[in-house]
C-alpha cells in the first residue's frame, strides 16, 4: 500500500513539475478524490523524490547542500530537542529508529480563505527545504502552530528538512524567524517583521510534526528587513493568537 501511494505521487509531482515549467495552471487535488481509505488517512502526505537514512553517530544522511556548520547544527537540534525560544514551549518528539531524510514532499493543506464546507478547502501541495527551485528560492517558508501553556502561538518559519521514521510519521525540521519587537505588528507598516535566526547554531532549529504546519508564509525583504504578509483573515488570526 505504501509503495502504492509513493508511486501515485511520484507520478502527481511530475505532472506538475511539467506544468510548473510550460506555466500552465497546477492541479489542485481535493482530499475527498484520494483513492482508498489509506491514504484518507495519511492524508496523502508522502516524500517527493529519494530519501536517506540519517546516522547520529556519523552525522550523515542529511541534504547535501547543507554546510558542515548546518549539519552539525541540526543534529544536535535533533538529539537536544530545541526549544523554539528563550520562555517559549519545548517541541517534544517521540519517533522510532530508522529516520529517513529527503529535500521534498507533499502534503495536504487547508485553504482556510474558503468556507468550512467547500470541498476544495483540503488540497495537496508540495513543500520543499532546497536552496533553488527553477532558478527561484527553493526553500519554503510556514506557519506554525505551537501550544504554549497559556494557548496556540503562530510563528514562521523556514523548512529545512523532512524526516520519516518507521512509523510512517512525517516530521520537518525548520529555522525559526524571531519577531521583531513586542507588538505583532509593525506601527508603521502594519505587518510583521522577522528576522531568520542564524544558520549553524543548534538554537535555530527543531524539529517539530509535520501536522503543526498551519500553511505556507509569504516573507518578502524590504530595504534589508523581512516582512511577513498577511490576508486580512490571516491578520485577524495572528493578531488573536498572538497578542500576548
Amino acid at each position: 500500500m505504501q509503495a502504492q501511494i509513493e508511486k501515485h505521487v511520484t507520478r502527481y509531482t511530475q505532472l506538475s513539475e511539467l506544468l510548473n515549467m510550460t506555466k500552465e495552471k497546477p492541479i489542485l487535488v481535493r482530499h475527498d478524490l484520494l483513492l482508498t481509505p489509506q491514504q484518507r488517512k495519511m492524508g496523502n502526505t508522502a516524500f517527493v523524490g529519494t530519501p536517506r537514512q540519517i546516522h547520529y553517530d556519523t552525522y550523515t544522511g542529511m541534504p547535501k547542500h547543507l554546510t558542515i556548520a548546518e549539519n552539525v547544527a541540526v543534529f544536535r537540534a535533533i538529539k537536544n530537542d530545541t526549544t523554539i525560544g528563550r520562555n517559549g514551549a519545548t517541541p517534544h518528539v517521540l519517533w522510532t529508529h530508522p529516520i529517513h531524510a529527503c529535500t521534498a514532499m507533499t502534503t495536504t493543506l487547508l485553504d482556510r480563505q474558503l468556507p468550512h464546507d467547500d470541498k476544495d478547502r483540503k488540497v495537496q501541495c508540495i513543500l520543499r527545504a532546497i536552496p533553488n527551485f527553477h532558478n527561484k528560492p527553493g526553500s519554503n517558508n510556514v506557519k506554525v502552530a505551537v501550544e504554549y501553556e497559556r494557548g496556540v502561538k503562530i510563528h514562521f518559519a523556514k523548512c529545512v528538512v523532512f524526516l520519516k521514521d518507521s512509523m510512517d510519521d512525517y516530521f520537518v525540521v525548520v529555522q525559526w524567524y524571531d519577531a521583531v519587537g513586542r507588538q505583532p505588528f509593525d506601527a508603521v507598516s502594519g505587518l510583521p517583521q522577522v528576522v531568520l535566526r542564524p544558520p549553524g547554531v543548534a538554537k535555530s532549529y527543531s524539529v517539530m510534526p509535520i501536522n503543526c504546519i498551519v500553511n505556507g508564509a509569504i516573507i518578502t525583504r524590504s530595504e534589508n528587513q523581512l516582512w511577513v504578509l498577511l490576508s486580512p483573515r490571516e491578520t485577524t488570526a495572528y493578531e488573536k493568537t498572538n497578542n500576548w
